[in-house]
C-alpha cells in the first residue's frame, strides 16, 4: 500500500497538468474569437467606406439634406431656381417684359402684343399719388374685343393712406404667413377708380422660389354693372407689389342680361360662386395662362 503522501502528490500534479491544459486551450480559443471579431469590424468598415465614396450621390460632411434642398425635378437643387418644370414648359416661347424701374420681369404669351408701357412719378400719377409702372397687353383685334389685360407695379411703402395702406399691411401679412387668410376680398394695389363687386375668397399663390407671394381672385370690377368677369392676381416680394388684371365678357352674359339691357343682380352671386374648376372661359384662361404669367415673375 502506497503512503498517503504519495497519493496526494500524484493528485496535485494531475490537477495542475489538467488545469494548465484547459487554461491554454481556453486562452487560445479566446484569442481566436477576438481575432475573428476584429476581422468582421475591419470588413464592415471597409464596406461602409466603399459605399460612401461610390454611391453616386456624394454627401459631404455637414451638408444636411433638408426639404429646402430637395426638389422633385430629378436634378440637383440649385440656389435661386425660380420656376418649376411645369411653368417652364407652359411659358416656352413666350415674350419677357422687364421693368427697369423696379427690376421685375415676367413672361407673357408671344401672341399678345408688344406691351404699351409707361412709368409715372408720384407727381404725374395725381389720381393715386404713387410712382408706378404699368403695361397694357391687349390687342385691338376682334378676338380681344371686350378683353382687358394689364399689369401695374409699385412700392408697398408708398401706400401711406387708407384704404390702400391697410391693403399693403395685409399683403405683407400674406407674404409673412404664406397664407391668404389675412387678405381682404377685392384687394387691388395700386387701386383703381372702379367698384369691386362679387369678389371671391382670395387664394394664396407664390412663385416656386417663394420670392413673390400673393393672392388671386375673381370679381366683377367696373364703374357700372356689366357681365364682364375679372381675374386679379396681386403679388409682392415684401418690397414691391405687382398686380395683374385680366377681364373678359362672361360666357353666360346673355343669361344675366335683362330685356331692357340691364344686368341682373344675380350675376354678382354667380361671380361669387366661381372657383378654379368653373367652366367660364376666363377661369380656363386663368389656369392655362394668367397663373403661369404670375408664377414666372422674377427680379
Amino acid at each position: 500500500m502506497k503512503p498517503i503522501w504519495t497519493i496526494l502528490i500524484t493528485v496535485v500534479l494531475t490537477a495542475a497538468i489538467v488545469g494548465g491544459g484547459m487554461y491554454y486551450v481556453m486562452n487560445k480559443n479566446s484569442d481566436g474569437d477576438e481575432s475573428a471579431l476584429q476581422a468582421q469590424i475591419d470588413d464592415l468598415s471597409a464596406k461602409v467606406s466603399t459605399t460612401s465614396t461610390t454611391s453616386g450621390a456624394a454627401v459631404t460632411s455637414g451638408a444636411a439634406i433638408t426639404p429646402s434642398t430637395v426638389v422633385s425635378t430629378g436634378t440637383a437643387a440649385t440656389s435661386g431656381a425660380a420656376t418649376t418644370p411645369a411653368v417652364v414648359s407652359a411659358t416656352a416661347g413666350w415674350k419677357t417684359l422687364t421693368d427697369s424701374h423696379f427690376g421685375i420681369s415676367f413672361k407673357y404669351p408671344a401672341t399678345w402684343p408688344t406691351s404699351k408701357s409707361a412709368y409715372m412719378t408720384a407727381e404725374e400719377n395725381d389720381l393715386i399719388g404713387v410712382a408706378e409702372s404699368w403695361a397694357s397687353l391687349t390687342t385691338d383685334t376682334l378676338a380681344d374685343k371686350g378683353k382687358t389685360r394689364y399689369v401695374r407695379i409699385a412700392k408697398l411703402s408708398d401706400f401711406v393712406n387708407d384704404p390702400s395702406k391697410n391693403q399693403a399691411t395685409q399683403l405683407k401679412a400674406v407674404y409673412a404667413n404664406k397664407s391668404a387668410a389675412a387678405a381682404v376680398k377685392g384687394t387691388m394695389l395700386p387701386p383703381v377708380n372702379a367698384a369691386t363687386s362679387g369678389a371671391t375668397t382670395p387664394v394664396y399663390i407664390q412663385t416656386a422660389d417663394g420670392v413673390f407671394r400673393g393672392i388671386s381672385y375673381f370679381a366683377s370690377i367696373g364703374q357700372d354693372y356689366s357681365t364682364t368677369i375679372d381675374c386679379v392676381i396681386v403679388m409682392t416680394d415684401n418690397t414691391n407689389v405687382i398686380t395683374f388684371h385680366f377681364a373678359m365678357p362672361s360666357d353666360k352674359a346673355s343669361q344675366y342680361t335683362m330685356a331692357d339691357g340691364t344686368v341682373s343682380s344675380t350675376f354678382i352671386t354667380y361671380v361669387q360662386s366661381l372657383t378654379s374648376s368653373s367652366t367660364e372661359s376666363l377661369v380656363s384662361e386663368y389656369n392655362s395662362v394668367y397663373k403661369n404669367i404670375a408664377l414666372s415673375v422674377t427680379k
